[in-house]
């Protein structure tokens, strides 16, 4: 009765599953299991890279003045937010906003747009940022400003309600 105890049906077929799996073990071997695995595409295109950027700066009153830098960006940091950044640093103008890609265009969302700009500093601002990311990102063809997140008519001076393009 111990022997009949043993080779039950059930040990059997585990014995057979142990052994399968026994088998598929030492077939794969070591190498199988000591390969990286691939980066997903999506982490692949956030990469460390560097872009060069076209700032298009205030300089009254002869109009812009053209300044190219190259800037390296970061793991998953955002092309179009960083040369905006830059662009505010390099004109010295502290805004609060983001930047963002939309069909075919760019959208900015100015936080707090600055309140004691003459007409000429809005349109130095506004017409600097968005040709800074037409001429940077050429897939870009046009830039839609929002105010606090909502679509604006404009600053006191400007007409915000259709995107800007290039001349």
């Amino acid at each position: 009765m111990g022997v009949r105890r043993w080779l039950s049906v059930w040990n059997l077929l585990g014995a057979l599953v142990f052994l399968l799996g026994a088998v598929f073990y030492v077939r794969t071997g070591q190498e199988a299991l000591s390969r990286p695995l691939p980066l997903p595409a999506s982490l692949e295109a956030q990469a460390p890279r560097r872009i060069f950027v076209n700032l298009y700066l205030p300089n009254p009153p002869q109009g812009f003045l053209k300044k190219t830098e190259e800037v390296q960006l970061a793991l998953g940091e955002e092309a179009y937010q960083k040369a905006l950044e830059l662009w505010m640093q390099e004109a010295k103008t502290p805004l609060s906003l983001q930047a963002f890609r939309q069909g075919e265009g760019f959208v900015v969302n100015l936080e707090s747009p600055p309140k004691n700009l003459d007409a000429q500093g809005e349109v130095f601002l506004v017409y600097g940022l968005a040709y800074t990311l037409l001429y940077t990102f050429p897939e870009g063809k046009s830039v839609r400003f929002l105010v606090d997140g909502a679509p604006a008519l404009g600053f006191a001076h400007l007409d915000l309600s259709e995107p800007i393009t290039l001349p």
